[in-house]
């Protein structure tokens, strides 16, 4: 596929979006959030994109329902059914706004539709291919299990944090459900699975980095496995729990580093070193991790056989044995029998085989893959194993595997024409969204920002290496936010400059310097003509990239109300000259392009330490002012995972406000609002009584 001049590509993309469907109403039956924001007014046209989701299949592996997620700003509002032997679509269900989630009844007689976007999940008879009933499920459901016998289902809701039980009935043609039990679920619950006997309720906490295990019957927490990195899927298999992830270390140096100052930190994270050498971006991962539900506990953890190829990748970071995971960013898996699944490579655009034996712990491999369209995410397989269908997020696609000769027939279930990428912001989302960039093939952008999202984590990658850990940011309305990074070093929105001075170097003028970048384009230009069949180096990938990250705002509307008598009382504290929230965090943007120190008390390493960063420029030293910082925009915050301030410190809002002592803290709760003792740093909250406190986060939870 050739892509011909960016000029023709924007008539095209004009023409496409003239002819396009709308995007879900607002309110209606559904009763549809509004899309937050705008597209950029300086950006052009771009194609009205579908975005397949999620994917279930029948067991038969005639039929398969896709949702059409759509974007942010332009939700979609459709399940597309497919029926598979003949690699076509044979109808297209509405249902409600921005479709997340699909999954099949025991007795597969319906499917549940969740849309993040809408209060109310779809019943959709399979029998006559058509919405037969709706179930008041709440804003921002995610995923949803069913009991084995079909009694109950438990759904992940990241708009309140819960995990909730629910019993199901049958009304004529349709289902009812009732909500009967809930339980928080840390931040940002998603992925739910079962254990093998049905007992067992495991959810995956986003924002705590691990999952939850509850009762099934009472939603009383068992246990949380901690694993330090996103947990993306779950799925029972054989008598294990398999999670597909990341690997637990935050990229920064060893304690046995040579040129490293020292392994004693003060501050809030007492130590800087992690068990691995390998540091910043080359320390990420892709792993496959099973739990022993009798146990809870990780039995064993499966990491990539990533190559070592930079100074910062080190060499014995991990055991060759559990060196067995191949392609990039592992995200749902499809079990077929107790030994065998497959799994989605999002990252590499892959479908690969997973295989365990009978063994404690089990032993894997991943014997074979097949390469799908761009940006995989979902994936359902029949019960013989015969036939996969995998969502392909950016190629619009439904790819059809079968799983015995290898042969794959691509359903266009989304707008295809014109074809992906078809713009320079898509191009910057197609290089943000793959692995094929990168050094070592297993690294991309969306290994730490999930769905343009913060990945819930603190990495040793600041822009000044303080050998210090720095919070994962949302990559959300960056147009309107400079300057950019937690340092705010980023004063400008050319990324082409930006990230030559990022890159530049004191031997600039050597030869070898000019090898390295000559070799840099030509692997660039050499990756871009395999994937879409143009030359494309680094300059001018930078320039999508760049266009890419502000071409929209790619918030998700707050599910909370705006307009109660509480919300009101919070915004007026919030605008209070003795509270100073708005002075930091000034509407619309709630941010602020000064930068500003004496926030929180800082840790020894969290200053920038310039006699160690040689491979910095002097603009960035000079921008990064010690213990100064960016004030990040509070548009969105409701939707946060964790890791809040420069370090990740705080998990909640009511860390970031509260002060030391103050009467309304809870057990096991901080409190940061203070540099070096001295209190309200953070705002004027000190004196606020607890109702006032709660008043306040009511209103930063509307702000979207």
């Amino acid at each position: 596929m050739r892509l011909g001049t960016l000029g023709l590509l924007a008539l095209a993309v004009a023409a496409c979006a003239q002819e396009a469907p709308p995007t879900a109403p607002v309110g209606g039956d559904w009763a549809n959030l509004a899309p937050v924001g705008e597209r950029n007014p300086d950006a052009p046209p771009q194609p009205l994109r579908k975005q397949p989701f999620s994917v279930a299949m029948t067991s038969d592996g005639r039929t398969a329902l896709v949702t059409l997620r759509g974007t942010e700003l332009e939700p979609g509002y459709e399940v597309a059914l497919v029926d598979v032997p003949a690699r076509s679509v044979a109808a297209r269900i509405d249902v409600g706004s921005s479709p997340v989630a699909v999954r099949l009844t025991p007795d597969e007689r319906h499917a549940l539709v969740l849309s993040q976007m809408s209060r109310y999940a779809a019943v959709i008879n399979l029998d006559t291919q058509a919405v037969a009933g709706r179930i008041d499920v709440g804003y921002y459901a995610q995923d949803v299990a069913f009991a084995p016998d079909g009694s109950a289902m438990y759904i992940t809701n990241r708009a309140t944090d819960e995990v909730e039980r629910w019993t199901l009935g049958a009304i004529g043609d349709s289902l009812t459900g009732e909500r009967v039990a809930s339980a928080p679920a840390g931040v940002n619950p998603e992925a739910i699975a079962l254990s093998p006997d049905g007992g067992k309720v495991y959810v995956a906490d986003a924002g705590g980095l691990g999952v939850r295990v509850y009762d099934a019957a009472t939603l009383r927490e068992l246990a949380f496995v901690f694993f330090n990195a996103p947990v993306f899927d779950l799925a029972a298999m054989g008598n294990w729990i398999v999670a597909t992830t990341l690997n637990d270390t935050n990229g920064l140096p060893c304690e046995t580093d040579g040129d490293y100052v020292g392994t004693q930190g003060d501050g809030i994270f007492p130590m800087v070193t992690d068990r691995t050498c390998s540091r910043g971006f080359a320390d990420i991962q892709n792993e496959i991790a099973f739990i022993d539900p009798a146990d809870d506990t990780i039995a064993i953890r499966y990491t990539s056989d990533t190559a070592e190829v930079s100074e910062a990748d080190r060499e014995g970071d991990h055991d060759p044995a559990l060196m067995k995971v191949r392609g990039a960013l592992p995200h749902t898996i499809a079990v077929v029998s107790p030994t065998r699944a497959y799994v989605t490579m999002s990252a590499s655009n892959e479908l690969v085989e997973l295989s365990i034996d009978g063994g404690s712990p089990p032993a894997m491999t991943m014997p074979r893959a097949w390469d799908v369209g761009f940006a995989p995410q979902e994936v359902a397989v029949d019960a013989n194993g015969a036939v996969a269908a995998v969502a392909n997020r950016l190629g619009e696609t439904l790819s059809i595997v079968d799983l015995s000769s290898g042969e794959r027939v691509d359903v266009a279930v989304g707008e295809v024409n014109p074809p992906f990428p078809a713009t320079s912001a898509e191009i910057g989302e197609l290089f943000f969204s793959t692995a094929k960039f990168s050094t070592d093939g297993d690294q991309s952008c969306t290994h730490c920002h999930p769905n343009n999202e913060n990945d819930g984590k603190t990495w040793g990658v600041d822009i000044v290496r303080a050998f210090g850990r720095r919070s994962t940011l949302p990559m959300r309305n960056l147009a309107e936010t400079k300057p950019l990074l937690v340092e705010g070093v980023f004063d400008e929105m050319d990324f082409n400059l930006e990230m030559e001075g990022i890159s530049f170097r004191p031997d600039f003028h050597d030869s070898s310097y000019t090898l390295q970048v000559s070799r840099r384009d030509e692997f660039y230009r050499r990756v871009s003509r395999e994937l879409i069949g143009r030359e494309i180096g680094f300059d001018e990938m930078v320039r999508h990239v760049g266009a890419f990250l502000v071409v929209e705002p790619r918030l998700l509307p707050s599910p909370f109300p705006k307009d109660t008598p509480q919300v009101e009382r919070g915004k007026a504290l919030f605008e209070r000259p003795d509270v100073g929230c708005a002075a930091c965090h000034p509407a619309p943007t709630f941010a602020s392009d000064e930068l500003f120190e004496g926030i929180t008390t800082l840790g020894r390493y969290d200053y920038p330490r310039r006699e160690l960063d040689p491979d910095v420029s002097i603009k960035f030293l000079e921008n990064a002012r010690d213990g100064f910082f960016n004030a990040n925009s509070l548009r969105g915050l409701w939707d946060r995972r964790g890791a809040l301030f420069h370090d990740g410190r705080a998990r909640t809002i009511r860390e970031t406000i509260l002060t030391p002592g103050h009467p309304c803290q809870r057990d096991g709760e901080h409190a940061f609002n203070e540099f070096n003792g001295q209190v309200d740093t953070n705002g004027g909250i000190s004196h606020l009584t607890c109702d006032q406190i709660d008043d306040l986060v009511a209103y930063l939870l509307t702000i979207d």
